[in-house]
């Protein structure tokens, strides 16, 4: 096409794929309706989904502080809860029950924590011509006239799957958008779909175990 890229774009109602093309100097845009944005959440649905995707973001950030936190008071306390009585090998304590919790969901969420990942009801150009992604790891700016998408996975589900999307702009910069069919139908892979919730487990599994041994296992006896 002389010079020119291809990608898979989505409508924003997401009911079918279409074919863009950008420019080496220039913006993306659909061969039909322009830029490949989403229009603006608006209403009461749109302000309650941006809540609950900010609300979520806000979650994230606090358990990055909390196990840490927890960490240290659990260290500090090692004392009081190693004299509780014990099942499976761990002490029946609240200290070490939140601190269970704490770490499973720390582990649950390593690839949101790492990466950013962000929900799709942020995917709309701002006044000043970007689109600006809060994500646990901070807020993404990217430039709103060259903003593309590309489908990579599917994560199954009951009803809804979660669509991950890579979306970038011609600087490079980049997010990972999660989108549930509830709001989009998107397309993406299912197999791969199926690997990445494997891979997903499997890193779970293995950075929870890590977590308990340095939290409990690794504590001096008194």
């Amino acid at each position: 096409m002389n010079g020119r890229d291809e990608d898979v774009f989505k409508q924003p109602d997401g009911h079918a794929a279409r074919r863009a093309a950008r420019d080496s100097d220039g913006p993306v845009y659909d061969e039909l309706d322009g830029p490949v944005l989403r229009p603006e959440p608006v209403g009461l649905s749109g302000l309650w989904r941006r809540r609950i995707a900010q609300g979520l973001v806000w979650v994230g950030r606090a358990v990055m502080v909390a196990w840490p936190l927890g960490f240290v008071v659990t260290r500090l306390t090692s004392g009081i809860w190693m004299s509780a009585s014990s099942e499976d090998g761990l002490p029946v304590h609240p200290i070490t029950d939140v601190m269970m919790g704490l770490s499973f969901i720390f582990a649950m969420g390593v690839p949101v924590f790492l990466l950013p990942v962000a929900s799709g009801v942020w995917l709309y150009p701002r006044g000043d011509g970007t689109v600006r992604v809060p994500t646990v790891l901070g807020t993404r700016v990217l430039e709103a006239d060259s903003v593309s998408t590309r489908p990579l996975f599917e994560l199954p589900g009951r009803g809804w799957g979660i669509t991950v999307t890579l979306v970038r702009d011609r600087t490079s910069r980049w997010f990972l958008m999660a989108d549930s069919g509830l709001w989009h139908d998107e397309e993406g892979s299912i197999v791969l779909g199926m690997l990445a919730i494997l891979a997903w487990s499997a890193v779970t599994v293995l950075v929870w175990a890590v977590l308990i041994e340095l939290t409990f296992l690794g504590t001096p006896s008194h």
